[in-house]
C-alpha cells in the first residue's frame, strides 16, 4: 500500500477507521499470502474475449447515437426521477459532450461485468456496463500487476494494459503546464479513494493533478466561464473528475448545469455526461428493442453478447424464462431480484434503490470453477484519443459465494495468461 497508494497510506496512518478499511480492502490477498489463487486464461482466448467486449461497446455507442436523436425513446427507456427533474438541461449538455472530440467528451475508463464460460473461454452474456462511478480499479491494475509479477517477473503474462493506454490518451490532449485537474471522491470510502488515487497517478503524469475530498470542490458564481475552484484557493480547474453519480453531481451544483453553455468547452467534467446514459440500465432494454425491431442494427451488432432486457417482465415470463429485476440506476448490486421460470422470487439483495424504475433481464447464472465460488469476468475499457470509442484494456475476475455479487461478499482474484492449447479457464 505504501508503494502503490502512498496518499491512501499516509491518510490511513493517521486515521484508525481508514486503516481498518484498508485491512478489509486487502483482506483476501492478506489471507492468501502463502497460496494466492489465480485464474489461468489461455492466451488464444484473449482476442475473442476482447472482441466480445468491443462489440458490446460499439452497440452501446450506436444505441446512444440513436437515442439522442429520438426524444420518444429517451422518455421511454431512460425514464427516472433524475431525468424528470433535470433532463431539460442535462440531456442537451450530455449530447454536447457526446459530440465533442476534446477532453470534454473523453472517456477515461469504465467496466463491463459479464459471464465467461470457463469451459470454452467465451463471453456468453454481458450483465451491464459500469461507466459512472465504477470501483475496483486499483485491484485490477496495481494489485493485479504486483501479484502476477511474482509468478512472471516480466509482468507480461497478464491482460492489463489500462494504465499505459490511458497515458497515451491523456498525452494526445497536450496539457499545458498551467492546466489544473482535480480528482475528487469521498475520503470516507476506501474503494472510492483507492480508485481515485489510481486515476490521479496516471493523470498526474501529464498535468497538475489534485486528489481531493468532494467537499473541497467549490462553485464560483462570479466566474461562469470557469466556475469550479478548489476550496480556499484561487486554483480554477480545467478538468474535474468526480467519483460521484451524475445525479448527485447535478443536485450539488444545479446552477452549473443551468449555465453549462458558458463553461462546457472550457472545463471538462469526467467521466463525461454521455457515459451516464450507457450506464443507465434502460439502455440495455433499448438495445434489445433495436435488435428485435431494426434489421440493420441487428445485423451490425450480431456479435455483441447482450442479454435480452426489457422494461416489462412479460416477454420473459410468457416464455418461462428465469429473469433478474434491476433498478435502472442501481449500483453495488443493490435491490436485485432473481425470479425462476414460474415467476417466483428466489433471491433478493438489499439496498437503497427500491423505488427506482426497473429493467428485467434474462437470468444468466454466473459460472464457477470446481473448488471456488461464483465468478464474473470484468473488462476495463480505455478511452481512445480524440474519439468516443474505448478498447478492452484490463481483464479482472470478481468472486463471490452468493447468488448476487455484492460489495460485502466479493473478492478480487488475479489472473495469469497460460500457453494451454485449449480455451478452458483453470485456477
Amino acid at each position: 500500500m505504501r508503494e502503490e497508494l502512498p496518499y491512501v497510506y499516509g491518510l490511513s496512518s493517521n486515521h484508525a477507521n481508514l486503516r481498518q478499511s484498508v485491512r478489509e480492502l486487502l483482506s483476501f490477498p492478506l489471507q492468501h499470502v502463502a497460496a494466492m489463487p489465480f485464474y489461468q486464461v489461455p492466451e488464444k482466448c484473449v482476442e475473442p474475449i476482447a472482441d466480445a467486449f468491443s462489440a458490446a461497446y460499439a452497440a452501446l455507442l450506436d444505441g446512444l447515437e440513436r437515442l439522442f436523436d429520438d426524444p420518444q425513446a429517451m422518455r421511454t427507456f431512460m425514464d427516472c426521477p433524475f431525468l424528470r427533474r433535470h433532463g431539460e438541461r442535462f440531456v442537451p449538455y450530455a449530447r454536447h459532450t457526446f459530440r465533442s472530440r476534446t477532453l470534454t467528451g473523453q472517456s477515461l475508463y469504465g467496466r463491463f461485468d459479464a459471464a465467461l464460460n470457463p469451459a470454452s473461454g467465451q463471453v456468453t452474456g454481458i450483465y451491464e456496463f459500469n461507466g459512472d462511478t465504477p470501483v475496483m480499479l486499483f485491484e485490477s491494475i496495481n494489485l493485479q500487476h504486483r501479484l502476477s509479477s511474482q509468478i512472471d517477473p516480466s509482468g507480461q503474462r497478464q491482460f492489463n494494459e489500462w494504465y499505459g493506454m490511458s497515458g497515451d490518451l491523456l498525452r494526445a490532449h497536450r496539457f499545458e503546464p498551467h492546466h489544473q485537474i482535480a480528482l475528487a471522491c469521498s475520503f470516507d470510502h476506501i474503494e472510492d479513494l483507492a480508485t481515485c488515487e489510481t486515476l490521479a497517478q496516471v493523470v498526474g503524469e501529464q498535468a497538475a493533478a489534485h486528489l481531493l475530498d468532494l467537499t473541497d470542490i467549490d462553485y464560483d458564481h462570479a466566474n461562469p466561464e470557469q466556475p469550479f475552484v478548489i476550496h480556499g484557493t484561487d486554483t480554477y480547474l480545467d478538468a474535474l473528475f468526480v467519483l460521484s453519480p451524475w445525479e448527485e453531481m447535478v443536485e450539488n451544483f444545479p446552477q452549473a448545469f443551468m449555465q453549462w453553455e458558458r463553461w462546457a468547452d472550457r472545463v471538462a467534467v469526467l467521466e463525461p455526461a454521455w457515459k451516464w446514459f450507457i450506464s443507465h440500465k434502460g439502455m440495455l432494454a433499448y438495445l434489445t428493442w433495436l435488435l428485435e425491431n431494426d434489421a440493420d442494427f441487428a445485423r451490425r451488432h450480431a456479435n455483441a453478447p447482450l442479454l435480452r432486457t426489457y422494461l416489462d417482465p412479460e416477454p420473459l415470463r410468457s416464455t418461462g424464462t428465469p429473469y433478474v429485476a434491476k433498478p435502472v440506476l442501481g449500483r453495488l448490486s443493490a435491490n436485485i431480484e432473481i425470479y425462476d421460470a414460474d415467476g417466483q422470487c428466489t433471491s433478493r439483495s438489499s439496498g437503497e434503490y427500491g423505488d427506482c424504475p426497473r429493467i428485467y433481464q434474462e437470468y444468466h447464472p454466473p459460472f464457477h470453477l470446481e473448488g471456488r465460488g461464483n465468478f464474473i469476468a470484468c473488462m476495463w475499457m480505455a478511452g481512445q484519443p480524440l474519439t468516443r470509442m474505448a478498447l478492452p484494456a484490463t481483464l479482472c475476475f470478481r468472486e463471490f459465494d452468493t447468488a448476487v455479487l455484492e460489495l460485502s461478499n466479493e473478492r478480487f482474484v488475479p489472473h495469469v495468461l497460460s500457453n494451454e492449447q485449449g480455451c478452458a479457464l483453470d485456477r
